[in-house]
């Protein structure tokens, strides 16, 4: 605050609070206020707010003070003229509440610019304390001035082959010099020997049965005859005179036709 033309002192200070499309406009004032005027605005962009017209709720509202609004985001409490009551000393209070009336702005908050005061005893205009709801540059109705851009630092230069395979090396999963494989390569590698051991026993076995199968039947068909002996050829003569002496030897009787012939008696 300031001190009032007069030498008496004053603080007054507002705040405001946006929620939705609902600004809460809060206020203090260490004496009675005659009148109370600010500007409501978008602090990303600078620009005012439009809003609905009239105010809701707070303490104007219970004092029957008149609460104007403008499209140029203006908010001005002024005494009603049945009422003629005016703003009370007092602690951090609501004030009263407007609304935000273009539905297609959405705002990226509110702040509160050109904020001043009315003392009720001397009508002298005080200035106001806006605190943490201040626009930047408020007073001239223009945008805040954007941010310097952070400085960018200049990327890291890429690193060289070698680095990069020393780097690589040393975490374990690069090729280490071409001496080092990974655990998946490794358990690829254990995989596949055994499968190709596997397939390689199944085939041999195959092929060993299949030509034990091809040589049965010619293992058969080779095996020699028995032949006759002399030794057994003798026998068998030997056994075929003892068994002609033992019998009785054939008979010579005459036959019809006058030829003699042989007859064997058994």
């Amino acid at each position: 605050g300031m001190s009032a033309p007069g030498g008496s002192d004053a603080s007054v200070s507002v705040s405001s609070e946006l929620a939705g499309r609902t600004v809460r406009i809060k206020y203090a004032s260490s004496t009675e206020l005659q009148a109370l005027e600010l500007v409501l605005q978008d602090p990303t962009t600078g620009a005012s707010l439009s809003l609905a017209p009239g105010g809701h709720g707070g303490l104007a509202f219970e004092l029957g003070i008149d609460v104007n609004t403008g499209m140029e985001g203006k908010v001005a409490l002024v005494p009603s003229l049945t009422t003629n009551a005016s703003l009370p000393a007092s602690e951090m209070a609501t004030l009263t509440m407007v609304d935000v009336a273009a539905t297609e702005e959405a705002p990226g908050g509110v702040c509160v610019s050109s904020p001043l005061a009315v003392a009720e005893d001397s009508a002298s205009v005080l200035e106001v304390d806006a605190g943490v709801s201040a626009c930047e540059g408020q007073g001239d109705g223009t945008a805040p001035p954007p941010s310097p851009p952070a400085e960018q630092s200049a990327p890291p230069p890429p690193p060289s082959p070698a680095t990069a395979n020393n780097d690589s090396g040393s975490d374990g999963s690069g090729d280490g010099g071409g001496e080092g494989l990974s655990a998946g390569a490794i358990f690829g590698i254990v995989i596949g020997s055994t499968v190709g051991g596997v397939l390689l026993i199944a085939l041999v076995v195959f092929a060993l049965s299949r030509r034990s199968r091809d040589r049965r039947p010619s293992a058969i068909s080779a095996s020699p005859s028995q032949t006759p002996h002399d030794s057994d050829f003798t026998n068998n003569w030997g056994a075929s005179s003892e068994s002609a002496a033992g019998a009785t030897p054939p008979v010579n009787r005459p036959s019809r036709g006058g030829r003699a012939q042989f007859v064997e008696l058994t």
